[in-house]
């Protein structure tokens, strides 16, 4: 018994360590260890009642999957966008007590994510003159930022899971190759200082897209 309580302390004192080294401020050490933290903290351990932050939430964000079959050399089958929330949702909504709420958060912090990179990547971009003069470099720094981050990789990873349920659904099989896409939509809502504003009025939000390029997922 006095092994298993020793045993408790010593999680518990990792657990508070890293929970620590993740809100502490940027270091060497910090950002040695900056995948493996991350990959403990999100999703099952951040904080998202945000009511009463400084910077309360002030948009919706969504992702969107897609995938082309190909076969001898042409696309036979175009899923079009495809919600991978839509069955977390309703079944959230069913049962109160439901492990979809996690999976959803898993989403929310992926993409969340992918728009910080991609916003971090562009301010980087714009600080170099030989970078900001040139799209196609942009582009390029742009994109390899996306892919080397946390939210990209675990897209893509569950994307092989919707991909098994759209290939048994549609019947695929002797495909040569299937591509795979996603894309985020965010729009933003009159924040607090306009409240005034209708929020039912379209007109009001800020909507912008982010889509990945194509890749082989089969």
């Amino acid at each position: 018994m006095k092994y298993i309580v020793y045993l408790m302390w010593i999680i518990l004192g990792i657990h508070f360590l890293i929970i620590s080294a993740y809100h502490m401020p940027d270091n060497p050490i910090k950002h040695q260890y900056k995948k493996q933290i991350n990959a403990y903290i999100n999703p099952f351990f951040t904080q998202e009642w945000k009511l009463f932050a400084p910077n309360p939430i002030a948009s919706n964000m969504s992702i969107l999957y897609r995938f082309l079959n190909y076969k001898d050399g042409l696309i036979s089958d175009d899923t079009g966008w495809l919600d991978p929330s839509i069955p977390f949702i309703e079944e959230r909504r069913d049962k109160f007590w439901s492990p979809s709420q996690r999976v959803l958060k898993y989403f929310s912090s992926s993409y969340m994510n992918i728009i910080e990179t991609y916003d971090k990547a562009s301010e980087y971009s714009l600080k170099i003159d030989s970078i900001s003069q040139d799209s196609v470099k942009t582009k390029i720094i742009i994109t390899k930022m996306i892919e080397s981050s946390l939210g990209h990789i675990a897209v893509n990873t569950y994307a092989r899971f919707i991909l098994n349920k759209v290939s048994e659904e549609n019947n695929w099989t002797n495909t040569d190759s299937i591509l795979f896409q996603y894309k985020i939509l965010d729009s933003s809502f009159p924040r607090f200082s306009k409240r005034e504003e209708d929020y039912f009025d379209l007109s009001n939000y800020t909507f912008r897209e982010l889509k990945s390029e194509f890749s082989k997922i089969k």
